[in-house]
Protein backbone atom coordinates (compact mmCIF):
# COMPACT_ATOMS: atom_id res chain seq x y z
CA UNK A 1 0.00 0.00 0.00
CA UNK A 2 1.56 3.35 -0.98
CA UNK A 3 2.40 5.72 1.85
CA UNK A 4 2.39 9.47 1.33
CA UNK A 5 3.77 11.98 3.83
CA UNK A 6 3.08 15.68 4.02
CA UNK A 7 1.88 18.46 6.24
CA UNK A 8 -1.17 20.64 6.08
CA UNK A 9 -1.17 24.40 6.49
CA UNK A 10 -4.96 24.62 6.29
CA UNK A 11 -7.27 22.65 8.58
CA UNK A 12 -10.12 22.68 6.03
CA UNK A 13 -7.82 20.98 3.51
CA UNK A 14 -6.96 18.33 6.12
CA UNK A 15 -10.63 17.63 6.80
CA UNK A 16 -11.36 17.47 3.07
CA UNK A 17 -8.52 14.97 2.58
CA UNK A 18 -9.74 12.74 5.40
CA UNK A 19 -13.26 12.81 3.99
CA UNK A 20 -12.05 11.80 0.51
CA UNK A 21 -10.03 8.78 1.64
CA UNK A 22 -11.93 7.50 4.66
CA UNK A 23 -13.21 4.45 2.75
CA UNK A 24 -10.10 3.67 0.72
CA UNK A 25 -7.17 4.50 2.97
CA UNK A 26 -5.91 5.36 6.42
CA UNK A 27 -4.72 8.72 7.74
CA UNK A 28 -2.28 9.13 10.61
CA UNK A 29 -2.13 12.61 12.09
CA UNK A 30 0.56 13.88 14.45
CA UNK A 31 -0.04 17.13 16.29
CA UNK A 32 1.10 18.82 19.46
CA UNK A 33 -1.37 19.45 22.24
CA UNK A 34 -1.15 23.18 23.06
CA UNK A 35 -1.25 22.58 26.83
CA UNK A 36 1.05 19.54 26.98
CA UNK A 37 4.47 18.40 25.82
CA UNK A 38 3.13 15.28 24.12
CA UNK A 39 1.91 14.59 20.63
CA UNK A 40 -1.33 13.01 19.58
CA UNK A 41 -1.05 10.35 16.92
CA UNK A 42 -3.44 8.44 14.60
CA UNK A 43 -4.36 6.46 12.63
CA UNK A 44 -7.78 8.04 12.61
CA UNK A 45 -10.27 5.20 12.24
CA UNK A 46 -13.59 4.35 13.84
CA UNK A 47 -11.88 1.86 16.15
CA UNK A 48 -8.66 3.68 17.02
CA UNK A 49 -8.67 7.13 18.57
CA UNK A 50 -5.72 9.47 19.11
CA UNK A 51 -3.22 8.55 21.79
CA UNK A 52 -0.18 10.24 23.35
CA UNK A 53 3.20 9.28 22.00
CA UNK A 54 6.34 10.56 23.70
CA UNK A 55 9.17 9.31 21.45
CA UNK A 56 7.98 11.10 18.34
CA UNK A 57 11.11 10.80 16.20
CA UNK A 58 11.24 7.06 16.77
CA UNK A 59 7.60 6.67 15.79
CA UNK A 60 8.00 8.81 12.67
CA UNK A 61 10.93 6.62 11.65
CA UNK A 62 8.75 3.52 12.19
CA UNK A 63 6.34 5.03 9.66
CA UNK A 64 9.13 4.75 7.10
CA UNK A 65 10.93 8.09 7.08
CA UNK A 66 14.71 8.44 7.48
CA UNK A 67 16.17 10.30 10.47
CA UNK A 68 16.57 13.72 8.74
CA UNK A 69 12.86 13.78 7.83
CA UNK A 70 11.89 12.61 11.33
CA UNK A 71 13.89 15.50 12.78
CA UNK A 72 12.31 17.95 10.31
CA UNK A 73 8.79 16.78 11.16
CA UNK A 74 9.53 16.99 14.87
CA UNK A 75 10.50 20.65 14.38
CA UNK A 76 7.29 21.26 12.41
CA UNK A 77 5.28 19.73 15.25
CA UNK A 78 7.10 21.82 17.85
CA UNK A 79 6.04 24.94 15.93
CA UNK A 80 2.40 23.86 16.03
CA UNK A 81 2.18 22.22 12.61
CA UNK A 82 0.16 19.11 11.78
CA UNK A 83 1.97 16.19 10.11
CA UNK A 84 -0.03 13.68 8.11
CA UNK A 85 0.77 10.20 6.78
CA UNK A 86 -1.70 8.70 4.30
CA UNK A 87 -1.79 4.96 3.56
CA UNK A 88 -3.99 4.50 0.53
CA UNK A 89 -4.74 1.56 -1.76
CA UNK A 90 -5.81 3.64 -4.76
CA UNK A 91 -2.83 4.81 -6.85
CA UNK A 92 -4.93 7.67 -8.20
CA UNK A 93 -5.09 9.26 -4.75
CA UNK A 94 -1.73 10.94 -5.38
CA UNK A 95 -3.46 12.82 -8.19
CA UNK A 96 -6.19 13.91 -5.76
CA UNK A 97 -3.58 15.28 -3.33
CA UNK A 98 -1.82 17.07 -6.19
CA UNK A 99 -4.99 19.11 -6.78
CA UNK A 100 -4.60 20.93 -3.45
CA UNK A 101 -2.83 24.27 -3.55
CA UNK A 102 0.76 24.40 -2.31
CA UNK A 103 -0.15 26.91 0.39
CA UNK A 104 -2.55 24.34 1.90
CA UNK A 105 -0.58 21.10 1.62
CA UNK A 106 3.10 20.19 1.28
CA UNK A 107 4.03 16.67 0.18
CA UNK A 108 7.37 14.89 0.24
CA UNK A 109 8.29 14.14 -3.38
Amino acid sequence: MPRIFGWFNNSQTLLSCIEKIRHSGMVSVLLRQPNERVLVMGPLTKDVGPYPFLDVQHHIRRLGLPRPWAEKYTRILEKGGVVVCVDVAEPSFTDILSQYQARDLTLIP
